[in-house]
């Protein structure tokens, strides 16, 4: 399974920097109907990134989804509202924000993870 999710966060990771603002409406639905939350495309590659660096600060996760630091700014906003994410000062210096998932986050994206993948396998 670990295998498994590896492969398709990297397709992902490729795929959404060419075709981040072409969000497909019916996976939206699908996957907010399976995971109990609504996570926009841009809140997942933040998700993604999230979960890979353990905590990242603000500007390093926009650079690493490749998205304005206002647009990242909202996202996180949204996801931190529907308790997914929290942003706290950083270890190394107190004045960087940085974001990590909580325990809600932790499992909401690894729902988001499976639903991709059972329909990444099903469309095959």
């Amino acid at each position: 399974m670990m295998r498994a999710r590896s492969r398709v966060s990297e397709a992902d990771k490729s795929l959404e920097r060419l075709f981040r603002l072409g969000a497909n409406r019916k996976m939206c639905a699908r996957q907010a109907a399976a995971v109990g939350a609504v996570v926009a495309r841009p809140g997942y590659a933040l998700l993604r990134s999230i979960d890979e660096a353990g905590e990242i600060s603000m500007g390093d996760l926009a650079r690493e989804c490749s998205m304005d630091p206002a647009a990242t700014g909202r996202q996180v906003r949204s996801l931190e509202n529907l308790g997914i994410v929290q942003l706290v000062s950083g270890s190394a210096d107190g004045r960087v924000v940085v974001v990590r998932l909580t325990e809600e986050g932790q499992a909401v994206y690894a729902r988001i993870v499976e639903v991709r993948l059972v329909d990444d396998l099903e469309s095959r």
